[in-house]
């Protein structure tokens, strides 16, 4: 490539507005999916493993013990289960209100970002072809002003520093799409062992209800 030819590809391509665009794009887009990534993989437990603890616990009248296990576990499922706990002498009615409030409240933290992830990941080809549109604009205005500079050599120059933007926005669109989708599969498992927890431990806690008042009416 000729010094001019590589003078007005740099010029074209870093004077374009959506190059830099583009690369805000992917540094937003690679904050929010490391930062998304640390916050599930910090709220990942084993929860059958978590729930057979704090049930062994409550079988031995451990109460204290168990909320906390719960409150020195991470993740919505330890939340909801210390909920249960916390909530276990209430009412049926009165204990699945609030674990269900807990669990509503909870979801929404776990799906932050991700919608911003998407976005990024459909505008970033968008973005790309206008600045195509750009650099066709400037190329068909320097051929109108039949300038020297615009030989059929830098024509071609700029032609390909349109692909080069284009097939930055596709990268961009596909790792974006790869991340929203990884998130989004992470984010349904916790709220599968959310589910899961908070299931088991009403269906504890109700067994146990039931069987000491079995026990007190047979004192009675």
């Amino acid at each position: 490539m000729s010094p001019m030819r590589d003078f007005f590809s740099q010029k074209i391509l870093l004077g374009n507005f959506a190059t830099w665009i583009l690369v805000i794009l992917v540094v937003v887009l690679l904050s929010y999916v490391i930062e998304r990534c640390l916050f599930l993989h910090s709220g990942k437990i084993k929860p059958q493993q978590f729930l057979n603890g704090v049930v062994s616990l409550l079988q031995s009248g451990r109460y204290n013990e168990a909320l906390t296990v719960c409150e020195s576990s991470p993740g919505v499922a330890a939340l909801v289960v210390k909920t249960a706990l916390v909530f276990r002498k209430k009412s049926r009615s009165e204990l699945f209100h609030a674990v269900n409030e807990v669990a509503l409240l909870e979801i929404p933290l776990l799906e932050r970002r991700l919608n911003s992830i998407r976005l990024i990941a459909k505008i970033a080809p968008m973005m790309s072809f206008l600045g195509v549109l750009q650099i066709l604009a400037k190329t068909l205005s320097g051929i109108g002003h039949a300038s020297t500079y615009f030989s059929a050599s830098v024509v071609i120059s700029f032609m390909q520093q349109a692909v080069m933007l284009v097939a930055f926005g596709l990268v961009i669109n596909i790792l974006g799409t790869l991340a929203y989708n990884f998130l989004c599969g992470r984010v349904r498992r916790l709220i599968h062992d959310m589910e899961w927890s908070c299931n088991e431990i009403l269906n504890y806690i109700a067994t146990a209800s039931d069987k000491n008042r079995s026990e007190n009416a047979e004192a009675f």
